[in-house]
């Protein structure tokens, strides 16, 4: 099977009308959800009726400026996590990690190999300073939220885990083959 390098672009838009930061403030609608049910657009309009302005755009009006791009060692499968201004990647499957400056793309440290990582799925979250990387093998690698690279723990739950861990609170969901796991501090 061919493995296709993927682009990761980051997008800087501008926007300036009625909307602000705080009635739109994540990249899928307020609540990060792609839905916003305050809102109540129209549901007719043309290149005429309904328009409130338009702004000419250089170029192909397609897609969004790159402002930097990585085509080596990128993910096919596990999403990149972006967290505290840091953009966390996975190769392929394989479980090398790769972490850049979102802003500029500038590596801090590009597919490193971690012990007990590979054939991932599950992309990376992030929570309470931490990122979690979890591999098929049910291997959960706990690294510090960094520009370098550390370790903060190994755990496994013995079975195989495709799904991506869900941090809730104090607790961490992790949906193996057999078993749904909620991880916390035992009382």
């Amino acid at each position: 099977m061919r493995t296709i390098g993927t682009s990761i672009t980051l997008i800087m838009l501008s926007l300036s009308s009625s909307a602000h930061a705080d009635n739109w403030g994540h990249w899928r609608g307020p609540t990060g959800n792609g839905a916003a049910d305050s809102a109540s657009p129209p549901t007719e309009w043309s290149s005429t009726k309904n328009v409130k302005w338009k702004v000419e755009l250089p170029g192909r009006g397609s897609s969004s400026p790159v402002v930097w791009e990585i085509v080596q060692d990128t993910p096919d499968i596990a999403s990149p996590l972006l967290s505290s201004a840091r953009l966390y990647f996975h190769k392929g499957k394989s479980g090398l990690l790769s972490c850049v400056d979102a802003a500029t793309g500038k590596p801090h440290y590009m597919a490193s190999r971690i012990q007990g990582l590979d054939g991932i799925y599950a992309s990376p979250v992030a929570a309470g300073g931490h990122v979690y990387l979890t591999s098929r093998t049910g291997t959960t690698v706990v690294i510090r939220d960094a520009d370098e690279l550390s370790i903060v723990a190994t755990n496994d739950v013995d079975e195989t885990v495709d799904a991506t861990p869900a941090p809730v609170d104090s607790e961490l969901f992790i949906r193996g083959e057999k078993h749904l796991f909620c991880i916390a501090v035992a009382e």
